[in-house]
């Protein structure tokens, strides 16, 4: 069984609604695959027959982590890792397995990360355990790599003069946070409501944490630790995720 659930921002404002879908009410042990501020974990956790392993890529959630092992002990366990490693994991009779997708809150508050639009200075966005960061992709990938991670991962009709931009750019200055958003609103001169770094922003993330990788193989390992009767929730917030979620299970069900 799975859940999708769609969210224009990355807050657990569903959280009772994903809690109830896979119904912690009588026991049981809960992956955590996005452990993030602990929001699911917590919820969870309220009902003292339940137990969670949770994982996360990004270390900078340590202190909330220690916080979980001093006030739920043994019911608690943390795993700094990637959620595609979730078969390293050794669990018998897992209920569920939830994964919450995206950025975190605390990661787009932290202007150090260069995530946010408002950031100042280097590009690096990196979630954690990564092979690069942004400032390696704009430095140094070529214009038509850099089109096609802004064409294909997000959809950016402007894709091919920002991507030339940057290149021309970049001979002669370090490209920082400010900088690729001062190209990208130099170039799309209409307002949409939306702003004009999002879909920039959001291809170089997912092409920077290897996200499609990263849910592909998360969601295959997740099925394989997954007992009969298990089951998998996932809450997405953009449609490549949800498309990518949607397909699996559709493949799986058959």
């Amino acid at each position: 069984m799975n859940a999708t659930i769609n969210l224009e921002k990355h807050f657990p404002v569903l959280l009772n609604e994903l809690v109830s879908i896979i119904s912690p009410l009588y026991g049981g042990t809960f992956i955590d695959c996005t452990f993030g501020a602990g929001g699911y974990s917590k919820k969870i956790l309220e009902n003292n027959l339940n137990s969670i392993i949770a994982l996360d890529r990004d270390n900078s959630v340590n202190s909330i982590v220690n916080q979980f092992h001093k006030k739920y002990t043994k019911r608690f366990k943390f795993y700094n890792k990637k959620f595609s490693d979730i078969n390293q994991i050794k669990e018998d009779n897992i209920k569920a397995i939830i994964f919450d997708l995206g950025y975190s809150l605390n990661q787009i508050s932290d202007l150090n990360r260069g995530i946010s639009f408002n950031s100042k200075g280097k590009l690096d966005m990196r979630m954690g355990l990564n092979d690069f960061s942004c400032d390696d992709v704009i430095s140094k990938m070529n214009q038509q790599s850099l089109f096609k991670i802004f064409k294909y991962f997000g959809d950016e009709k402007y894709a091919k003069p920002i991507s030339k931009k940057i290149v021309q750019l970049r001979n002669n200055k370090k490209i920082k946070t400010e900088n690729l958003v001062e190209i990208i609103e130099n170039i799309k001169k209409k307002n949409t409501g939306k702003n004009k770094s999002t879909k920039i922003f959001q291809a170089l993330r997912i092409f920077v944490n290897k996200e499609i990788t990263e849910l592909i193989y998360g969601l295959i390992n997740a099925y394989n630790i997954l007992p009969i009767g298990g089951l998998i929730a996932v809450v997405t917030f953009h449609s490549i995720e949800d498309k990518i979620v949607k397909l699996f299970f559709k493949k799986l069900l058959k």
